[in-house]
């Protein structure tokens, strides 16, 4: 399945709130940077702490997902939008990031976080960020 994902500067907690008011959804399911188990491990500031690793809401049938661009990584209004590729095969889930990433460039090397044993973001020769994540079993 394809979703949307959205990128904040900071804000996407009051984005997912204002979206669960304005499209009158269930509340987002959010997650932290200072939740996160590898927080432990990154020099977080306490406003980096409150910002969002990951949040998703369904709005009208489908999952949107979102997150807040974390220190160090560009975040420019106007492409704060990228695909999202979930799927249960890890396999082609690799093959998929590898091919995308021919000509193109990788923005974060797969990892294992706590919603996904495979993430990664890669953006594809035209300039499309695509991230790829494998549905845990939990789901």
């Amino acid at each position: 399945m394809i979703h949307p994902y959205l990128s904040f500067s900071g804000n996407c907690r009051e984005a997912l709130e204002f979206y669960e008011k304005a499209f009158e959804t269930e509340p987002p399911r959010i997650l932290t940077f200072g939740d996160s188990p590898a927080a432990k491990d990154l020099p977080l500031t306490e406003t980096d702490k409150r910002r969002v690793m990951h949040g998703e809401m369904v709005i009208a049938g489908s999952r949107v997902m979102a997150s807040d661009v974390p220190n160090g990584m560009n975040f420019t209004v106007g492409n704060s939008i990228s695909l999202a590729i979930t799927g249960g095969d890890e396999r082609k889930l690799r093959k998929w990031f590898t091919a995308l990433q021919r000509e193109g460039h990788v923005d974060m090397e797969p990892i294992q976080t706590p919603w996904s044993r495979f993430y990664g973001i890669v953006t594809d020769k035209f300039g499309v960020r695509w991230q790829l994540t494998h549905e845990n079993e939990q789901r």
